[in-house]
């Protein structure tokens, strides 16, 4: 589900990525990829236009993840 999130995304279907990043939570919300799954949420809703919805994951994300690699790219997103 983490890859055909980061498929859809790298398509530019934000929806898509967003419905299996909302798949692989359901499924598996404390999975070994909670990780990349939220940095994909961040940055699906920054392509849909729900950049208030992504700084507020963005926010959680940095506090669930402090030390993440992913913070770049979650960053990145929002600029």
């Amino acid at each position: 589900m983490i890859e055909q999130a980061a498929a859809a995304l790298g398509r530019g279907n934000g929806a898509d990525a967003l419905a299996a990043c909302a798949a692989h939570e359901q499924q598996l919300a404390a999975g070994q990829l909670t990780e990349e799954r939220e940095s994909l949420v961040i940055r699906s809703l920054v392509l849909l236009g729900r950049r208030d919805d992504a700084r507020a994951r963005a926010t959680a994300f940095k506090q669930r993840f402090p030390d993440s690699l992913l913070t770049e790219v979650v960053d990145a997103a929002l600029r």
